[in-house]
């Protein structure tokens, strides 16, 4: 408990305690008021003498106060039942009873603390705000109070200010770096679209760079064949003609002939001739 929490406590137990019955009642019992000696006399008691503490006894039952205890408690009045072991029962009941209110009065008064705590926390002011000495009592006027809670209010406003200028900073730096991964995806994209356009750009080269060696390949190929073929004598390249000239007359003479035939029909009793231009072939 802190000493702010003191006075809250103090002021009720003050206020119920310190009665004019009570007081009354404390010197009346105590024999100081009104002047009573017997009532101080017997209260004095001859000493006695002590007594030895009795024997232990192995037979004794002893009260169970943890689970292990309870639960041979428990199989030992199943097995034997007796009026002792259920008094020693009710008593451990009693008891284990008695220190959970106890406890749970004790987290309640924890709790309440600690949300006390939790509430009056952050919310302490220096009295010192003028800047004055401190170190001697202080006396506050009105317009000293005023003036403290015009300061105060100013310092309030300039934190608020400081914290939106924060968090408007913080939107910015926020802004710039999605502005910026932006970019650089925009920037990738380019960039995969340049090397496919390069990658098609080298393979149409390619292949055009294949096709033309092939054309170069078969050109060569050829000019290397006609250079093999044996190169012919004007006198035979004459004959050549010569001889080609004739085979198309021979073929003109052979057409005309067959043109000349003429077809011939049989019937049962004469030959019959049909003109040209019946026929057939």
């Amino acid at each position: 408990m802190k000493k702010r929490h003191f006075f809250t406590l103090f002021r009720q137990a003050w206020a119920d305690s310190f009665t004019e019955e009570n007081i009354q009642s404390a010197f009346e019992k105590a024999g100081i008021w009104p002047i009573k000696p017997e009532i101080v006399i017997s209260q004095i008691q001859l000493p006695r003498l002590e007594t030895p503490p009795p024997p232990d006894d192995c037979d004794t039952i002893k009260t169970p106060y943890t689970a292990k205890a309870i639960r041979q408690m428990k199989k030992s009045i199943k097995e034997e039942p007796t009026q002792e072991k259920m008094d020693k029962i009710f008593k451990a009941i009693d008891t284990l009873q008695a220190k959970s209110s106890i406890l749970e009065h004790t987290n309640k008064g924890l709790e309440s603390a600690i949300q006390l705590d939790k509430k009056t926390k952050g919310k302490k002011r220096k009295l010192n705000l003028q800047g004055e000495d401190a170190s001697k009592a202080q006396f506050w006027s009105i317009g000293e109070v005023l003036e403290a809670q015009a300061q105060l209010k100013a310092k309030d406003d300039e934190e608020e200010q400081e914290k939106v200028a924060k968090a408007q900073r913080k939107a910015s730096a926020e802004a710039t770096r999605k502005q910026k991964e932006k970019d650089k995806q925009d920037k990738a994209i380019e960039n995969a679209v340049a090397r496919q356009i390069a990658k098609e750009a080298r393979a149409r080269r390619q292949i055009e760079e294949r096709e033309a060696k092939e054309a170069a390949k078969k050109l060569k190929a050829s000019e290397k064949t006609l250079k093999k073929l044996p190169i012919a004598s004007p006198k035979a390249k004459k004959a050549a003609l010569k001889s080609k000239t004739n085979a198309q007359a021979s073929n003109a003479v052979s057409v005309e002939v067959q043109e000349e035939e003429v077809v011939q029909t049989k019937t049962r009793t004469r030959v019959v001739k049909p003109p040209l231009h019946f026929e057939y072939k």
